[in-house]
């Protein structure tokens, strides 16, 4: 519950269920390359907020997860 809310405070909830970025087309405008950083950005940030909230043993089992949806479901088991 405690990182449920952390993220719904950053607005992130959304980020943890479906971690999938927006693959770039062949020739991307500005807008779109930024679209992706920005994405990118809440991604480390939704990361964040779970390694925050969680203890320092849940931490260290998902510190090396690649993908936020991976981390998050191993959180919701405990």
């Amino acid at each position: 519950m405690k990182i449920d809310v952390f993220l719904q405070a950053n607005e992130l909830p959304d980020l943890v269920e479906y971690d999938e970025t927006s693959p770039l087309p062949k020739d991307p405008t500005l807008a779109q390359i930024r679209n992706q950083r920005e994405e990118r950005k809440m991604k480390y940030k939704a990361k964040t907020c779970i390694h925050l909230a969680v203890s320092k043993t849940i931490f260290t089992k998902i510190m090396a997860f690649d993908t936020i949806k991976h981390a998050w479901d191993l959180v919701k088991e405990y």
